[in-house]
């Protein structure tokens, strides 16, 4: 993998790799009920190359791989633009963390919007306790958009959740299904269509910790082609070395779900040193990984905390593999990063922005990190079949405390979304590894006329969560007005 070639762009201070060109987008969406073409403002970086059309300066995004489309020819050019802004919930309630619980604000690692092949959108969000002031009694909210571009959202039900939000997953022939934590980790099924139905809930076997108050799982999720799902949360105190230092003695909880519904057996996998927010990514026939973040105090993982520094440090990305959905114990576990503390500066965070397989079964894993001494960086790690790691660099002027999530079309083409409230952009790969990247394309003015920005990570219908890569990528956004909307990104 070649290193990204950087330039600087001071239009829109960013550092990106090497440069690309295209046309403007439409003219800006006013309306956020409406789902009318919310285009984007003129490119800053347009320069004289930039096709009339949008054709004659596209960038390809990388070499397409024809057997993703075999039928489908030539790709069209890679052209981002927002084409719908829609508001899915704007009751306070929906704004707010529930008394003691992060709020839809709070994770990125999970799945909370899926399309459906029919057109169907489907979101879910977590809201305050009906009564009292129990965290874990918060509820979780799934609504639906029907196909039609007139048709509008509307809600399907609502269930117990627990402090933790929800996971939602899309299975073989467009089911639904629901994960949380209210207690004990239970799932719903729902039957998608224009009436929706909601299962009671299936409570998932094993002996998982019982949590109620403000004790928070840190669970993650994800979902096969196929329909084999994988569930884990982290267990913050394994019982495998007492008087250890908490967060010292850790294990991961972890189960799967077969097609026909049956669960294998809960393990317990002690693994020391604490790890959180887990992106899991499972694949056929049920063989799965899981990318995590390390989430320890300071002194669990030998150091000397920083005064004035946070109790936690997060500092190291691992990855597990498991062969199969019946695995106890995974066939390999390797370090793909860490950030150490360094002379005159303190780790504030290094730690997964986002993990995707891509349609030739690499995984890519994208870190963020941050000193103390103000020093930001993103982290592009291509994991091959055979477990070789190789790494590119990428930086963003004057980035602070923004999201990125790597997204594929159904050629095969890979396009990095990022966004740093109020801005958002889209960055086209130059190559089919996405270890580099073209101009900025922006869409600040479309998300900030709306709702004034972004308060936590998008969360994106993205193929571990079980919507396939095509041409739309659909997000759902936790604005700074303490509102919901539904986004929808036209990739060609």
């Amino acid at each position: 993998m070649r290193a990204c070639a950087l330039l600087l762009l001071g239009g829109v201070g960013l550092i990106v790799g090497s440069a690309c060109s295209g046309d403007d987008g439409p003219a800006p969406c006013s309306d956020a009920a409406a789902g009318c073409d919310a285009g984007v403002r003129p490119r800053e970086d347009a320069g004289p190359d930039a096709g009339a059309d949008g054709d004659a300066g596209a960038v390809d995004g990388g070499v397409p791989d024809a057997a993703i489309r075999p039928d489908a020819g030539p790709p069209p050019p890679l052209d981002p633009r927002v084409t719908r802004f829609e508001l899915v919930a704007s009751d306070p309630e929906a704004g707010e963390a529930p008394a003691g619980a992060p709020g839809n604000s709070w994770g990125g690692h999970q799945q909370r919007i899926v399309r459906l092949s029919t057109g169907e959108v489907y979101a879910a969000y977590i809201v305050s306790p009906p009564s009292g002031t129990d965290p874990s009694d918060a509820q979780w909210v799934l609504v639906r958009r029907g196909a039609d571009d007139a048709d509008g959202w509307s809600e399907v039900g609502r269930r117990r959740c627990g402090r933790e939000p929800m996971h939602l997953l899309r299975t073989a022939s467009d089911g639904l299904l629901i994960l949380s934590w209210p207690g004990r980790p239970a799932a719903w099924t729902v039957t998608t269509g224009p009436t929706p139905a909601i299962s009671d809930p299936d409570p998932i076997p094993g002996g998982w910790e019982t949590l109620t108050g403000s004790s928070t799982p840190y669970s993650g999720a994800g979902v096969s082609p196929d329909g084999h799902v994988c569930f884990i949360a982290s267990r913050g105190v394994a019982g495998t070395m007492p008087g250890a230092t908490y967060s010292a003695d850790s294990a991961w909880d972890f189960a799967c779900r077969a097609p026909s519904g049956a669960w294998s057996a809960m393990t317990t996998l002690p693994i020391g040193l604490r790890f959180c927010y887990p992106f899991v990514l499972t694949r056929d026939p049920g063989a799965w990984r899981l990318v995590a973040t390390r989430d320890v105090l300071w002194e669990a993982a030998g150091y000397t905390r920083p005064a004035g520094a946070f109790s936690y440090v997060f500092n190291a990305v691992d990855l597990w593999q498991f062969d199969s959905p019946t695995a106890s114990t995974p066939a390999g576990r390797s370090e793909l990063g860490r950030l150490e503390p360094g002379a005159g500066s303190s780790v504030v965070r290094y730690a997964v922005g986002d993990a995707m397989v891509d349609h030739l079964g690499r995984l890519h894993v994208l870190t963020q990190s941050r000193t103390s001494a103000g020093d930001w960086q993103m982290r592009h790690l291509l994991v091959d079949g055979a477990g070789e790691v190789t790494e590119s660099g990428f930086r963003v002027g004057g980035y602070t405390d923004g999201s990125i999530r790597l997204v594929q079309d159904d050629f095969g083409r890979f396009v990095l979304l990022f966004t740093n409230s109020p801005d958002a952009y889209a960055l086209l790969a130059t190559d089919g590894e996405a270890s580099a990247y073209g101009s900025p394309i922006s869409f600040t003015d479309s998300f900030a006329a709306h709702g004034g920005g972004l308060r936590g990570p998008p969360y994106i219908a993205a193929p571990r969560g079980g919507t396939p890569a095509g041409r739309f990528v659909d997000l759902l956004m936790d604005s700074a007005d303490g509102a919901l909307y539904y986004v929808r990104i036209a990739l060609y």
